[in-house]
């Protein structure tokens, strides 16, 4: 899938279960990075999307929704998940994040630095 997003070098690549993502990991911090996409065939559009996502009990819920991409966070025990999808004509990607909440400014500032080089292309 058309998908592509900048991960720092410290980053290794981990096998993943399916063909059409990648996992990636910091031994230092233990921050997670998983890309994958898949083909919009049911013509979704970003919005449709954001409104079905399960917010559900979800602790410390963000969320945010641009044209084509829209952003849910929230906390598991001590772990905060981002996800961001972008949804165009033809693709469905996700760049989903976890990182401890010890490390909540570090995780900030990677994803201040990583988010905007997610692209569908």
């Amino acid at each position: 899938h058309p998908y592509s997003m900048s991960i720092p070098n410290r980053f290794e690549m981990e096998d993943t279960p399916s063909s059409s993502g990648a996992r990636y990991k910091d031994p230092e911090t233990g921050f997670v990075i998983n890309l994958f996409g898949y083909v919009n065939i049911n013509d979704e559009t970003a919005h449709e999307m954001f409104v079905d996502v399960d917010t559900s009990g979800k602790a410390d819920l963000y969320t945010a929704e641009g044209d084509n991409w829209y952003v849910v966070s929230w906390c598991e025990d001590d772990t905060i998940i981002y996800e961001k999808t972008i949804v165009t004509d033809s693709t469905i990607a996700t760049a989903h994040l976890e990182y401890s909440t010890a490390n909540r400014d570090m995780g900030s500032k990677i994803i201040d630095t990583l988010l905007p080089t997610f692209q569908v292309d």
